[in-house]
């Protein structure tokens, strides 16, 4: 569930312990709108983590009848390139960053396996094209 700051922003005035106006501003979420797309258009199907690094998780979802699966990689630290399989039926497809982090693509290799970047702190979605 989203929140409208998360959405839209937010500036307000708010009192602090000792009665005095502060000034919040509460920007929004870069790329939020983009992840609820890609959320509704491409999270279908059978679904793989690789959660084996504490900084950096990933997970594919293989898509279905109807939907293309994704990638998707987050980073609590270092930018990271994640090894993880998208399935036999994406094998020689090309993978573009759906919210626009890179410019370079993701070839899905021989196995249905694919390097996807994230960077450093961030989230990368990534679809075929």
């Amino acid at each position: 569930m989203c929140f409208y700051p998360d959405l839209y922003g937010a500036h307000y005035i708010d009192k602090d312990r000792e009665g005095n106006d502060q000034e919040i501003f509460l920007d929004k979420v870069d790329k939020l709108e983009e992840l609820i797309k890609a959320r509704k258009n491409h999270a279908y199907g059978e679904q793989r983590d690789y959660f084996e690094d504490a900084n950096c998780l990933g997970w594919v979802r293989e898509g279905d009848e109807e939907h293309s699966g994704c990638a998707v990689v987050l980073s609590n630290k270092d930018a990271y390139e994640k090894p993880m399989e998208m399935g036999e039926k994406y094998i020689g497809k090309i993978f573009y960053d759906l919210l626009g982090r890179f410019e370079n693509k993701v070839t899905i290799d021989e196995n249905g396996w694919g390097n996807f970047p994230v960077p450093a702190g961030n989230v990368s979605v990534w679809i075929a094209e």
